[in-house]
């Protein structure tokens, strides 16, 4: 009986401190950096620079909750950007990180919003062009995976706008001069990814304007129909320094 006992505390231990982490890491905490927030081993993961290293964070982390890594990647793709003006090569490790979390079924099915909010938060960072100078070919992967990822009926239906400023965004970057330059067949593959989501009937039941947004983005403009679409101010980056450069683990 004692045993019983002592198993059943040290569950509802286990519990409470899952959840105490939960609320320190997510809860909207003013004053406190999105970096500050996340737990130790995931923030020195996204400072590390090895995309791979932060990956295995987040899954070790969400102990294979598919809601948990949705919020872990959210974590750390709002992270990236806080330090993307003082640790581009970070930021963009992890923006790739936290997109390819979520491009996971179980993850963006289960987790649409959170889903959806990584794509445009990586989208904002990869658009910046000191960002695609430095890394172009993560730039150029992280726009097709939130391509990909905002076509998913479920992630589209979630903020169709929001959907769209994605599409939006990674059009621009998979286009620009340094991504084309490292990686001259991410155009052709956008273009591919776009033409089809214009014709994707889920995504045009969830958004009526869906396929006119789409040929707008396609023909480089930005006057979209879909309601309530706003562009974020985009953080500056500046250029690149031997202080600011990060070296992943070998």
């Amino acid at each position: 009986m004692k045993r019983l006992l002592r198993i059943m505390v040290l569950t509802l231990a286990s519990g409470l401190a899952v959840g105490a982490l939960s609320q320190h890491v997510w809860a909207q905490q003013p004053g406190v950096s999105a970096m500050a927030q996340l737990p130790p081993a995931l923030r020195a993961a996204v400072l590390s620079g090895n995309s791979q290293l932060i990956s295995q964070s987040i899954a070790t982390l969400s102990g294979g909750d598919p809601a948990r890594e949705a919020l872990l990647s959210t974590g750390v793709v709002n992270a990236a950007e806080s330090i993307l003006p003082t640790n581009p090569q970070a930021a963009l490790a992890a923006a790739a990180a936290a997109v390819q979390m979520v491009q996971q079924s179980a993850v963006n099915s289960s987790s649409p919003v959170q889903a959806l909010e990584v794509a445009t938060t990586a989208a904002r960072i990869i658009i910046n062009p000191e960002a695609q100078r430095i890394l172009p070919l993560v730039c150029a992967q992280v726009a097709l995976g939130s391509v990909s990822l905002v076509s998913n009926p479920g992630v589209y239906a979630s903020n169709p706008a929001a959907a769209i400023q994605v599409m939006a965004n990674s059009f621009t970057t998979a286009n620009s001069q340094s991504v084309q330059a490292a990686s001259p067949n991410t155009a052709a593959a956008m273009n591919t990814l776009l033409v089809s989501a214009s014709t994707q009937n889920n995504l045009n039941q969830s958004n009526p304007n869906n396929g006119s947004d789409i040929a707008k983005i396609l023909s480089n403009r930005t006057d979209f129909n879909t309601p309530n679409n706003k562009t974020p101010a985009q953080p500056t980056v500046p250029p690149v320094t031997e202080v600011n450069k990060v070296v992943s683990p070998g």
